[in-house]
């Protein structure tokens, strides 16, 4: 084997080495605003593919929700009830196994948001709807939590499933409604920090609801 043929073997090898040891760890806050109706600022805590959101639900109780793939965990934490709703079961399993990937094209359009470069795309959804979002890589994998940010909102419900479909890479910094013009989410800071694996774990004490018997709670 030739000294190029070596070299080119080993620059295309670069960028997924990279990519695999740059996995994000920090905190990023970003503004959620309903079409029409209320919204929130949210935390999201991220270290690799585990991700944590905190937001204040419509009576001002803090949620959170928990998103770890390597444990199939998907839950929703009630503070102030102790609770653990399990996100995946108050879809309904059937569904969530069934729900598509929204269709996702790429515009070559890219901007910096808080710091970090993301590339639009343009997102739509199984009923017609249409999103800009720009996704950064790197950042793993996104959860709006509906649940706790929507409330009684259908149009940031919507919006909200959609963006947790996007896949394992593809963090949205900036998501705005195609129709109206107007920005649901945008990333205001991103702190690269360690974390403590205790926030992606569910607390002691806490005790797990199964949402078939008590139906959907008001937060």
């Amino acid at each position: 084997m030739s000294l190029r043929v070596v070299r080119i073997a080993v620059l295309l090898c670069l960028p997924a080495t990279v990519t695999a040891q740059d996995k994000f760890e920090g905190v990023v806050t970003a503004r959620m605003s309903a079409v029409g109706g209320r919204g929130g600022v949210a935390t999201y805590a991220v270290k690799g593919d585990r991700l944590r959101m905190d937001m204040a639900g419509e009576t001002g109780a803090v949620v959170t929700v928990l998103h770890d793939p390597s444990k199939n965990l998907n839950v929703m934490l009630m503070h102030q009830q102790k609770m653990v709703l399990d996100v995946t079961s108050m879809q309904g399993a059937k569904a969530a196994a069934a729900a598509k990937k929204p269709t996702i094209k790429l515009t070559g359009k890219k901007e910096t948001i808080a710091g970090r470069e993301c590339e639009h795309a343009l997102v739509k959804s199984d009923d017609g709807g249409q999103l800009d979002v720009c996704l950064a890589k790197g950042m793993g994998e996104f959860v709006m939590g509906s649940g706790s940010a929507g409330g009684s909102s259908p149009a940031l419900a919507s919006t909200s499933e959609v963006l947790s479909k996007l896949g394992a890479d593809a963090f949205p910094l900036k998501v705005m409604d195609v129709k109206t013009g107007a920005t649901v989410f945008l990333v205001k800071t991103i702190e690269k920090k360690r974390l403590d694996d205790a926030l992606f774990a569910i607390p002691d004490g806490y005790q797990k609801i199964d949402m078939r018997r008590l139906g959907r709670p008001g937060l």
